[in-house]
C-alpha cells in the first residue's frame, strides 16, 4: 500500500507552521468560521483541502493594472 506524500489533515500547530502564521491566528480563523476543522478527541485537525480553500479565499496582492 502506498501513502500520500503530504498529510490529509494537520494539527493547529502544524497548520500554523505550514501557513507561516501563529496558533492563535488559526484558532481565530476557526472561531470566525473562515476555516473549518474537525475534532478527533481533544485534538483539532484541519483538512489539507480546507487549508487550500482558506488560502485561495485571501485577497490577491500585487496584481498589475
Amino acid at each position: 500500500m502506498t501513502y500520500p506524500t503530504e498529510a490529509l489533515a494537520y494539527s493547529v500547530v502544524d497548520a500554523a507552521k505550514l501557513l507561516g502564521t501563529s496558533r492563535s491566528a488559526i484558532y481565530l480563523e476557526l472561531k470566525a468560521g473562515r476555516m473549518l476543522g474537525r475534532k478527533s478527541g481533544r485534538r483539532t485537525l484541519i483538512p489539507r483541502a480546507e487549508i487550500d480553500l482558506w488560502l485561495s479565499s485571501l485577497p490577491v496582492m500585487g496584481v498589475a493594472a
